[in-house]
């Protein structure tokens, strides 16, 4: 179950906010991408349903057989897959060795670091080889800091529909700096254009949803959405 959920909503997450960065002006596509990405926030994420045959169906309606879309989503998922398997091993090599940590954060601070390195190194290996033996692509390379960008996405929803407060030690904007930071090292030699141009769209339609989300809310427009109860529920199972 936890595997489904989590390729179906970081596989549709990196879908729909890739085409609606590419078709920001198209007010069709912009209402459908908006729907759709808070489908995956509270029904999938915070909810915890799977998507059924219906919302699968409305999903490939809004990519329309974009495959450039598909491309990019594709390789930002498995990039993500990469990095999340590498920081898991790395949690793991840090207990085989006795490797001790003042507090969690500092923990996955390091396994973010081990993991976000095995993925560049990677990429500018890859960038040394033909497009036919490429794992990952150089443009792929800002997919962990998406990633971290999910979850925030994730907890400003909750925070908005539910008015709950997820606390962490690890929050994803500290993470997402630590990554930007490791990225800039100079030992990283790799074209960076590409990638930069992708996150960059990203962003519009990242900070979109945050506005519009508020804004809906606050005129009562997502009412029908909130199911209280359910994630009261789900809340309990959580702690």
């Amino acid at each position: 179950h936890i595997d489904e959920l989590f390729e179906s909503s970081i596989m549709a997450f990196f879908l729909v906010i890739f085409k609606w960065s590419k078709e920001f002006d198209n007010l069709e596509v912009y209402s459908n991408c908006f729907t759709y990405l808070l489908f995956i926030m509270n029904d999938v994420s915070i909810l915890g349903d799977i998507p059924n045959e219906k919302s699968n169906e409305m999903l490939l309606q809004i990519i329309d057989g974009d495959t450039q879309i598909m491309n990019l989503a594709s390789l930002c998922y498995w990039t993500v897959v990469i990095f999340s398997l590498a920081h898991e091993v790395a949690h793991s090599y840090f207990a085989s060795i006795g490797e001790k940590f003042p507090n969690r954060k500092k923990e996955e601070f390091e396994a973010d670091a081990v993991a976000y390195d095995i993925v560049l190194k990677i990429i500018i290996d890859c960038s040394r080889k033909g497009e036919v033996n490429r794992i990952i692509e150089d443009y792929a390379y800002l997919s962990p800091v998406m990633y971290m960008q999910y979850f925030n996405l994730f907890y400003y929803t909750d925070r908005v529909l539910y008015n709950r407060m997820i606390m962490t030690n690890t929050h994803p904007n500290e993470r997402i700096c630590h990554l930007f930071a490791i990225a800039n090292d100079d030992k990283y030699d790799f074209d960076t254009e590409n990638g930069n141009h992708l996150y960059a769209g990203f962003l519009d339609a990242y900070d979109e949803y945050r506005t519009q989300l508020l804004i809906k809310k606050e005129r009562g427009k997502l009412d029908k959405i909130i199911r209280t109860e359910k994630r009261e529920q789900r809340g309990k199972k959580d702690e």
